[in-house]
């Protein structure tokens, strides 16, 4: 999971709440778009999270293609590297304890 922020600029003052859509891929894998309302204040919202489509367990960088539309004023894209190994000793399976980072101990 990560946030992210909006912001609407331009010549015209921006609206006050808008519609977000957002997409993001992991590792070719996408998550499920999301849609949710964003006040705006002063044209930039406050904090937006957007879950992950798969756990990115594995000690490696993963690419990430992350999309955000808003309705009425437009579209945006990035290209972005996160860097995995923060999951649970075990991972989500229910086989470890959940409680210990993989660190090695």
């Amino acid at each position: 999971m990560f946030f992210y922020r909006v912001r609407v600029s331009g010549d015209t003052a921006s609206p006050d709440c808008v519609s977000v859509s957002s997409t993001n891929t992991l590792d070719s894998l996408a998550g499920e778009p999301t849609t949710s309302p964003a006040r705006l204040r002063c044209g930039e919202s406050t904090r937006i999270y957007s879950v992950y489509g798969t756990s990115p367990c594995e000690m490696r960088d993963y690419p990430l293609h992350f999309e955000v539309t808003i309705a009425g004023v437009g579209m945006a894209s990035v290209d972005l590297v996160v860097e995995g190994g923060g999951c649970p000793r075990g991972g989500f399976d229910g086989t470890g304890d959940g409680s210990v980072p993989d660190g090695g101990v």
